[in-house]
């Protein structure tokens, strides 16, 4: 186990989230693990920057407006355009397609739950970068 007050994270990363809240929330944690960090309210959205930019990380809400997160994902993998990063889901536990999920499961980088901790956060960042890992 790392002593997590000392580590930093150098990779970039994107946080969509419909709840301006937990998003800002979000973004402030990875951003003093020292990420640089894009947001977006929706799939939609997301898949707009995810287009014009090179992210180590997506980190997805699974229910949203307008494009979900389950959607979101697909469209991405699907574009072979698109640098493709790792991908996170968080979920507040609300009703998904669980078969859709469970679908995709084995495709994505894993699932937290909201509110996200921070010790997991670190947890999973070490797992998924850890050529990225800076110690202070």
């Amino acid at each position: 186990m790392h002593d997590q007050t000392l580590i930093q994270f150098r990779c970039t990363a994107l946080v969509v989230d419909d709840e301006e809240d937990l998003r800002e929330i979000l973004i402030n944690m990875l951003t003093s693990l020292g990420l640089t960090v894009q947001s977006a309210p929706d799939g939609k959205a997301a898949l707009e920057k995810i287009k014009g930019n090179h992210f180590d990380l997506v980190i997805s809400d699974i229910i949203m407006p307008i494009m979900d997160g389950i959607n979101l994902f697909e469209a991405m993998r699907q574009d072979q355009t698109i640098h493709q990063p790792r991908f996170i889901f968080i979920s507040g536990g609300g009703v998904t397609d669980n078969q859709k999920l469970e679908a995709i499961s084995t495709m994505i980088d894993g699932i937290l739950t909201k509110p996200c901790r921070r010790n997991l956060i670190i947890e999973k960042l070490c797992q998924l970068f850890p050529d990225k890992v800076l110690k202070k």
